[in-house]
This record gives C-alpha cells, structure tokens and sequence, in this order.
C-alpha cells in the first residue's frame, strides 16, 4: 500500500488538481443553470491558469530558496578549509625551513627579518578575518529564509573571496619570494612547499566551482574566479 501511494503521488500535480476542480465547477454551475458552458468553461480556465502560474512559481521560489542555502552551508565549509589549509602546512611555516645568516644579493638580513614580521602581523590578521567571516557564515546558515536580502548573501561570498586573495597574495607569496632569497634552506622546504601548493590548488578549485554554482544560482560574486597560485621555489644551497 505504502508503495501504491507513493507512485499515485507522482502524479497528483498541481495541474492535475487545478484540472479536476475545472470540470467539477464547470458541472456544478451548468447543473445549476447558472452560466452556459462556454462562460463557464471561459472563467474557469482562466482561474485555473492563474492558479497554476501561482502554484509554480512557488515552487521556483521554494527551489531558488533551497539551492541558496545549500550554498551557505557550501561557503561555510570552504571557509573552514581556507583556515585549515593555512594552518596546517600553511605558507608561515615555511619561514621556518630558511635562515637569513648574511646579506643577500636580494636584500639585507635586517630588510629579511622586517618582512618577516610583516608576514606573520599579516597571518594574525587573516586569522582574525577567517575567524569573523566563519562566524558570519554561521549566522547566516542558521538565519537565512526566503525573506532575507540576498546582498547579505553576496556580502558572505564575496568575503570569501577576499579572504582567499588575501591569504595567497599578501602571505603565500611574500614568503615564498623571501624564501627563495634566503641565504640557506631547509632540506626539507621543498616538500612543505609542495604541500602547500597542493592545497592551494585544491582549494582554489573548490572556490572556483562554487562560485560558477552561485552564478548559476543567480547570485552574482564579485568575480568568477579567485587568483590562481603562480609563485615557484628557486634552488639554494640548504644547510646541514
């Protein structure tokens, strides 16, 4: 029985409904000498219409509604990789496989230790900056209905943007450009690195597909795409 419901239900669609409630009208009215068949019929079709656009396009809106928050709960999972990504194995480590001992034909040593800790002031505040968009993020999950602006949607996504450029223009490649200038690296830099591009990629590529989501979803990012990962670890001499 349960079975025989379940596929009688498939076929109980609005238009289904709307089209016996023309004809069962249409019967009552006539029976009843109200109106002639072709008024009658003319009223009811056009009710039925109506009815129909109605019912589908609260369908689309109910569909529209439960893509977005598919999307947030997307967002919020992408923001946790960006901080995973960046803490474990993250571009700071590698300030650690690298010592600046003399002067290079780059930079000075003290020019060195001042980006240095230019890099890691910028690590504590992308840290601070994933730390506030994951919790928007979360906000957002438990909040959202239909009835929200979606510019505060727009806003979380393009937050997400944001943060990923951040993180790979003003962390991962300044120390990757100070590591390659480094007098002496670790043995073991070049599988960090490694490592830390593999999750770049790997979450650029997560990002990326996200946001052809949302603009198929009709939600329009600030871009298409975040910046792609374009720096590479020149050959030192290592230490030991």
């Amino acid at each position: 029985m349960p079975g025989r419901l379940a596929s009688a239900k498939r076929y109980v669609t609005p238009q289904f409904g709307t089209t016996i409630l023309s004809e069962a009208v249409i019967l009552i009215l006539f029976a009843l000498g109200i109106a002639s068949i072709p008024l009658t019929a003319t009223l009811v079709i056009g009710l039925a219409s109506i009815w129909t656009i109605y019912v589908r396009r609260r369908q689309l809106s109910q569909e529209s509604s439960d893509k977005i928050v598919a999307l947030i709960k997307r967002m919020g999972r992408l923001v946790d990789q960006i901080g995973i990504t960046a803490s474990n194995q993250g571009a700071v480590d590698l300030l650690g496989k690298v010592e600046y001992d003399k002067d290079t034909s780059i930079r000075t040593r003290k020019e060195a230790q001042v980006m240095m800790v230019e890099i890691k002031d910028a690590f504590k505040i992308f840290q601070a900056w994933q730390t506030s968009v994951k919790e928007s993020a979360q906000l957002l999950k438990e909040t959202y209905t239909p009835s929200v602006n979606l510019s505060y949607v727009m806003h979380a996504i393009n937050d997400l943007i944001f943060l990923y450029d951040y993180y790979l223009d003003n962390i991962c490649n300044k120390t990757v450009r100070l590591v390659n200038d480094a007098s002496t690296q670790s043995p073991d830099l070049s599988g960090s690195f490694e490592a830390l591009r593999g999750n770049m990629y790997e979450l650029r590529g997560a990002i990326n597909l996200f946001l052809v989501d949302c603009t198929e979803a009709g939600l329009r990012p600030i871009k298409a795409q975040v910046n792609p990962w374009s720096a590479h670890l020149d050959p030192r001499p290592v230490w030991g």
